[in-house]
This record gives structure tokens, sequence and C-alpha cells, in this order.
């Protein structure tokens, strides 16, 4: 791959809305990246798996000065149940394990229209609140 030229990058999406009454993914992705020069697929990366990894690192970017003035360990609330949402706690655990400028999550609690308990991670200090309902107009 040439270094003087950005890659080109190709994110394919799939919709599938009768996937929301079940445990399956409403959206399922993939990148796909092809060399610059020769504009030959070099590598492939599932769309889940980097939203896991990237929405959370935003996040806590957005919100780190703030976290800077804890010192406890923090009590997070997330909102949903998606692949940008379940990787919060990981991320923060991690963070501030390498970094050590803010603390660690202690317990996190879900907030989610329904409960679908096999998308949350296994540790121990996760809950999920009750079913919440959207305000319809």
């Amino acid at each position: 791959m040439r270094n003087d030229v950005a890659p080109h990058v190709i994110k394919l999406i799939t919709h599938n809305p009768p996937n929301s009454a079940t445990a399956d993914p409403l959206l399922h992705g993939i990148y796909v990246l092809f060399d610059s020069g020769t504009l030959a697929p070099v590598a492939l990366l599932d769309g889940a798996a980097l939203t896991t990894l990237r929405a959370p690192a935003v996040s806590i970017a957005a919100v780190r000065p703030a976290l800077r003035r804890f010192q406890r360990p923090l009590n997070i609330v997330i909102f949903g149940l998606g692949p940008q949402e379940v990787g919060h706690p990981d991320a923060l655990r991690d963070i501030a394990a390498h970094d050590g400028d803010i603390p660690p999550p202690a317990t996190a609690t879900y907030v989610a229209r329904r409960t679908l308990r096999d998308r949350l991670p296994r540790r121990a200090g996760v809950t999920v609140t009750g079913a919440w309902r959207a305000a319809r107009r």
C-alpha cells in the first residue's frame, strides 16, 4: 500500500427491522479496506467490532475532563444494549488501569427498552433496570 495516498474504505451496512423483536442485531456491517495504489481489497473489518471499540473511546474522550474530578470508582449508567453501549465499562476500566488519571467503574447499570441479557458483558456489578418506554407522538 502506498504511504502517500490515503487508503480507500467502503462501509457496507444492512438494516433488518424484524430483528428488533429478537436478540439478533438490527444492523450488520463490514468495512472493506482497499490498497490505495492497486485498489485491491487488503482487509475486512467487522462493523460491530469496530463500533464496539470506537464508540466507547469517543464517549470517554468527551467526558474524561469531568471524570478526572472523581477519586473513587464510578457507578455508571448506560442507555441501550447495542454494540455501542456494551463496550463502555470495559473501555473505561482499561483506560483507568492504563492511564491512572480516571477512576474505574464500580458498577454499570444498563437502561433499555427491553431486556436482552445475552448482549450484556458477563461481569459482576452489571444490572439492568426495568424497561422504559420511549415517548411516542
